[in-house]
């Protein structure tokens, strides 16, 4: 059935000449066996019907097919056992079992004292009143910022993204555009969100120089080597309640942005009245703040510990933002409270009614 030439060999029934190699006969024997041997006797290629291989030709010799003729197929690999978890602890080691119960035991103890210690101090906040300070010298909040500028980014970087303060900047500051105030402005932590063609310019203001200094610093990095900002952006260290601040700034601004500074300021009242005056009529502000939550037990909490918290942080967290905003006459555009804070982050947009600018010009 193969007859072998000088070129390799040649099927006598297909006609087909096999590839010359150095093993020809595991190369006829593969191709005798898989093209023409048929069990069932059907056909399976051109030419006449195959029939057995016994009654053409004889399978060539190990000499003819090469040592490798010679293996046998000795099956699969035996498979590995697979691992038994109770190998770990037989019966020849039973302290392996006593100890992982009892680790088990002292771990779920020490939860549950924790849990249990945490619950009470937190039922004895949420039920006791908060103490009166309104006797307690008042906390030179500029100073408090001043001293916490250099670690200030690093202290509240991942705290914002948990509570997702981060989102909540970036949807509020892009919404910013034409000529954009930035009140309380801090180290900047808002900078990397302003989109560079809806702003004309951009005008940075905070109280502190601590806070000041690291956002100026960080301007550059934060928005890139790409955009060319001269001429469109200043940093002025001021207070925008003071009156010689807001007429240094002389002009209004058609957004105003402000992140955490009503909870940053002694009279937060006021502060509103002052960012209302510094935006055009039909202009926004767009305000990111944190103050009283959801839930009664939690603002108790905050109560009592506000003061030590403005002492170290510089943030009184438990006023009414709600309360401060509607006092300020502007037209609420937008004011929502988010679940991941329990309801202690506001976002607010105000926008300043355009009759105002008609009224104004009318009592001159």
């Amino acid at each position: 059935m193969i007859q072998a030439k000088s070129a390799g060999f040649i099927c006598s029934q297909c006609a087909r000449q096999l590839p010359k190699v150095k093993r020809p006969g595991v190369i006829a024997s593969s191709h005798v066996q898989f093209r023409h041997a048929s069990r069932l006797g059907r056909r399976t290629t051109k030419g006449p019907p195959p029939q057995r291989l016994a009654a053409q030709q004889p399978l060539p010799t190990a000499e003819q097919a090469g040592p490798r003729a010679k293996q046998e197929y000795a099956g699969p690999p035996p498979r590995q056992p697979s691992y038994d978890w109770k190998d770990d602890t037989p019966a020849d080691r039973p302290w392996a079992t006593t100890f992982t119960n009892t680790v088990w035991i002292v771990s779920g103890t020490v939860f549950s004292l924790l849990l249990g210690l945490y619950g009470t101090q937190y039922y004895i906040s949420a039920t006791q009143p908060a103490p009166d300070t309104s006797n307690a010298p008042p906390i030179n909040l500029t100073a408090v910022y001043d001293e916490y500028a250099p670690h200030f980014d690093q202290d509240v970087d991942r705290t914002e993204y948990w509570n997702g303060i981060m989102t909540l900047r970036s949807r509020l500051v892009k919404q910013a555009r034409g000529h954009v105030l930035e009140s309380a402005a801090g180290t900047g932590r808002n900078a990397e969100y302003y989109l560079s063609g809806r702003v004309k310019t951009l005008t940075v203001v905070d109280k502190s120089s601590g806070m000041l200094g690291v956002a100026e610093k960080k301007w550059p990095h934060d928005r890139g080597e790409n955009e060319d900002w001269n001429g469109r952006i200043r940093f002025v260290v001021g207070d925008i309640e003071d009156a010689s601040t807001r007429a240094h700034l002389s002009q209004q601004f058609d957004t105003v942005v402000q992140t955490l500074g009503l909870c940053s300021t002694d009279d937060p009242d006021a502060l509103m009245r002052a960012l209302t005056g510094l935006v055009k009529p039909g202009g926004k502000i767009l305000l990111l703040e944190h103050g009283q939550s959801y839930f009664d037990g939690l603002n108790r909490m905050l109560d009592r510990s506000a003061r030590e918290h403005a002492a170290k942080h510089g943030c009184w967290w438990n006023r009414d933002i709600g309360a401060i905003v509607e006092k300020s006459g502007m037209e609420i555009v937008e004011m929502k409270r988010t679940w991941r804070s329990a309801g202690t982050n506001w976002y607010v947009v105000l926008r300043k009614p355009q009759g105002e600018q008609k009224e104004a010009s009318s009592s001159r």
